[in-house]
């Protein structure tokens, strides 16, 4: 994992469980019983990590053929159908994990981030506060409903939230950088200062991102194109495009025609 990545994942990415063990496709000899049921179901969980949801769709269908309220099936179904496109099908899912009371707190989340997607952020923002009732202690939950209270145009409630998460996860890089961005937002005149070379986190890339975010706010468009380069660089295309695509301080600048192709990549 690269060392700049949350310790949970950033909050419009699906809702990945990080499952230890080998991944085994299914054979056709196993028992057909509850335990083997739940094995497909751990198993289509890995498969849908690794990208790989035409063997997952297939072990979730045999799973639910074993055994329909084996433990967790109905949400990793509402995975498998966000990830394929289907929003409203992944939604039913959701909500009859909710209705087994199974995968509470995620399938609240799903639910959040699927509404999220429809602009509806005052139901996003319920789900997530749910998802938050449902596991209190969990600090991925704090970071998603600061997402959403960001996307309402609330930072300082967004930062309250923020701190909760950072005291849980300290050293969490992203948390760091999207406390800085949710003070630039607010409007506070702070300066944040690079560690110094030697330290720990001289080299963080969070620190590039979060002074291209203060000379795009001071409307220094080349400097700012000039520390993105420079983040993008030091970060995985697959995570540092969606972290511009996905925070609402980088996306109110995706209209600037000098940094369009940091929005145009995925």
């Amino acid at each position: 994992m690269h060392p700049f990545r949350p310790a949970f994942p950033i909050f419009h990415r699906e809702v990945c469980l990080v499952l230890c063990g080998v991944f085994l496709l299914a054979g056709s000899g196993l028992s057909q019983d509850p335990e083997t049921a739940g094995r497909k179901v751990a198993q289509a969980a890995e498969a849908q990590n690794r990208g790989w949801l035409v063997s997952s769709r297939k072990l979730l269908e045999e799973a639910a053929a074993l055994d329909p309220e084996a433990p967790a099936l109905k949400f990793q179904r509402a995975i498998q159908e966000m990830r394929e496109g289907h929003p409203r099908r992944a939604a039913a899912f959701a909500r009859a994990s909710l209705a087994s009371r199974q995968k509470i707190a995620d399938s609240h989340t799903l639910l959040g981030l699927l509404a999220q997607r429809e602009s509806d952020l005052p139901e996003a923002e319920r789900q997530m506060r749910l998802a938050l009732e449902a596991e209190p202690e969990n600090s991925r939950g704090h970071y998603n409903l600061s997402e959403i209270l960001r996307w309402r145009g609330r930072p300082a409630d967004a930062l309250a939230e923020l701190e909760i998460a950072r005291k849980k996860q300290p050293s969490d890089p992203v948390l760091q950088l999207k406390i800085r961005l949710a003070q630039i937002e607010v409007g506070d005149r702070l300066t944040f200062i690079r560690p110094k070379v030697g330290e720990t986190q001289a080299e963080d890339p969070s620190w590039t991102l979060t002074e291209a975010a203060l000379a795009l706010r001071g409307g220094k468009i080349d400097k700012a194109i000039e520390l993105l380069d420079q983040a993008g660089n030091a970060l995985p295309p697959d995570f540092f495009y969606p972290l511009l695509a996905e925070d609402h301080f980088f996306q109110t600048y995706k209209s600037e025609p000098a940094l369009a192709r940091f929005f145009n990549k995925g």
